[in-house]
């Protein structure tokens, strides 16, 4: 019953060994044995793929924004090659259909999920759900909006609206507010 309750899930009793703040204690062979098994057998597994799709995404991301614009100029003035916008085409589809899903489907269900059970804190007299007490899940929250946002400024969306692409070129898109910025 050390690691699973007796209701199934994961028991609690090393979160409390944890926070008793006692390093003799969290250093008992037993409790480090423990650790070590569900580090080892359960979670080194999925932290590691967790941190992994981050670092993939963040790296799609960055050539996505800048190092696209640099590194494949065309020789007509354009700061783009067709090709360098098709790439840039997919790799934001890529973040907005993967990274931004990912986080909407995960958000809303830490979200309803609080307020079904009524795990609400009051914030300035405004009831917030619980799960973004912690900096790790109101990062990711902001981080989603971030996305949000950016999708809904994104050029090529707004400039799909107006028509089919004639070559996915710069001056395709003449409508002022969502010119090609990039």
């Amino acid at each position: 019953h050390f690691l699973v309750g007796s209701d199934g899930n994961f028991s609690q009793n090393i979160e409390w060994l944890v926070n008793f703040n006692d390093p003799k204690l969290i250093c008992h062979p037993v409790a480090a044995m423990a650790v070590d098994l569900v580090w080892n057998n359960v979670a080194f597994r999925t932290f590691l793929f967790n941190k992994t799709w981050f670092l993939f995404t963040t790296c799609i991301f960055i050539c996505s924004q800048s190092v696209l614009t640099h590194a494949t100029a065309s020789s007509n003035g354009d700061r783009l090659s067709l090709n360098g916008r098709i790439l840039m085409l997919v790799f934001r589809c890529f973040i907005y259909v993967f990274s931004m899903g990912e986080m909407i489907v995960k958000q809303s269900r830490l979200c309803f999920r609080d307020i079904k059970e009524k795990n609400l804190v009051r914030i300035a007299r405004i009831p917030v759900p619980e799960y973004l007490c912690k900096w790790q899940n109101a990062c990711s929250f902001a981080l989603m909006w971030c996305l949000i946002l950016m999708f809904w400024t994104e050029p090529i969306v707004h400039c799909l609206a107006l028509g089919p692409a004639e070559n996915f070129t710069r001056t395709w898109c003449r409508d002022e507010p969502w010119r090609f910025i990039y």
